[in-house]
């Protein structure tokens, strides 16, 4: 496999955009400008851009899967995972996903195939129980003087 060398911030844009699905000869360097823009970095780092980024997806995807609770990180995967699923690259241009308008046949594709598969549940703390002792001799041996009786 040959290194990947990341040069600027645009490239890891570019590359960033890749993994949802968008191909490199779709991203002008207006989407790339564009994209910079609206993520409003402070330090301009990779990190930085990553994670105002994933922002920007957090966002659409809590529009989106408005009834699932995960982690923020979670949510993100998820809502990548769908995106890159249903091809939203091909049907969503880059402003309209940082502005968080996804096209309505997308959201209804992602709404229908998000499945919780479990309810929500809470952990509570189980008090001690009384158990009522089973008092087997006694019961035995009642037995044998109801047969002596009779």
């Amino acid at each position: 496999m040959a290194p990947i060398k990341i040069q600027s911030l645009q490239d890891v844009a570019r590359v960033y955009l890749q993994t949802l699905g968008y191909q490199h000869a779709a991203i002008g360097d207006r989407d790339i400008a564009f994209f910079l823009s609206s993520l409003k970095l402070q330090t301009e780092t990779a990190e930085e851009l990553v994670e105002k980024a994933d922002e920007i997806l957090l966002d659409n995807a809590l529009n989106v899967f408005n009834e699932i609770f995960f982690e923020k990180r979670q949510t993100v995967a998820y809502f990548k995972l769908f995106f890159s699923l249903f091809d939203g690259a091909k049907i969503c241009p880059i402003k309209d996903l940082v502005a968080g308008k996804l096209p309505k046949e997308l959201i209804e594709k992602m709404q229908r195939q998000a499945v919780i598969t479990a309810p929500e549940y809470n952990f509570e703390h189980m008090r001690p129980q009384k158990i009522d002792e089973v008092h087997w001799f006694s019961r035995i041996f009642s037995c044998f003087k109801r047969g002596k009786q009779s």
